[in-house]
């Protein structure tokens, strides 16, 4: 192993992260969506706005809009207890946090090497890198959104990678 090969494979790694970064970042999203709607729908249908349908409940169409709205509620609710909303949306916001801080030490690790870090030390931060990223990556649940996400997630991370001007190789 050479400081080529670190340099080649620290590309990958913060290639990497820049996608489960992205990902983690959409799957945050899509949890907080999940949970507001849910809240939204049971906030409409409650007790309290009950009041407010019985206006509703005096025509037919208004039963009808009612009870959608009453079972979508409650579908809603149950759906976002099943899948555990709020605890996967606190957890993976802070395993994004932590792609965030790792991605920014993959960078200053490879700044380093362009400014000549010895290949020893290089070679054994970089290990305690991937490591730590290997770590991160695997509390990385399955979850329902997850193939969805995971395009939209690469598209992201390819874009930010281009746009921060990142090349694939850069001369030794």
């Amino acid at each position: 192993m050479n400081a080529q090969t670190l340099w080649d494979l620290s590309s990958e790694t913060l290639r990497d992260l820049y996608y489960y970064e992205c990902y983690l970042e959409k799957l945050v999203g899509r949890l907080n969506w999940t949970g507001t709607s849910a809240s939204g729908l049971a906030t409409i249908t409650s007790a309290a706005s009950g009041v407010a349908g019985w206006t509703l409940w005096s025509s037919e169409e208004g039963k009808v809009l009612w009870a959608v709205l009453s079972g979508a509620a409650t579908v809603t609710a149950a759906l976002a207890t099943a899948m555990r909303v709020a605890d996967q949306h606190k957890k993976y916001e802070q395993l994004r946090q932590e792609m965030a801080v790792l991605r920014g030490e993959v960078e200053e690790f490879r700044n380093s090497l362009r400014l000549g870090k010895p290949f020893a030390q290089a070679q054994s931060e970089y290990a305690q890198l991937t490591k730590r990223c290997i770590q991160c990556v695997a509390k990385i649940s399955p979850t329902v959104f997850a193939v969805k996400l995971a395009g939209a997630a690469q598209d992201e991370a390819i874009r930010q990678l281009q746009n921060k001007g990142y090349m694939l190789r850069e001369p030794s």
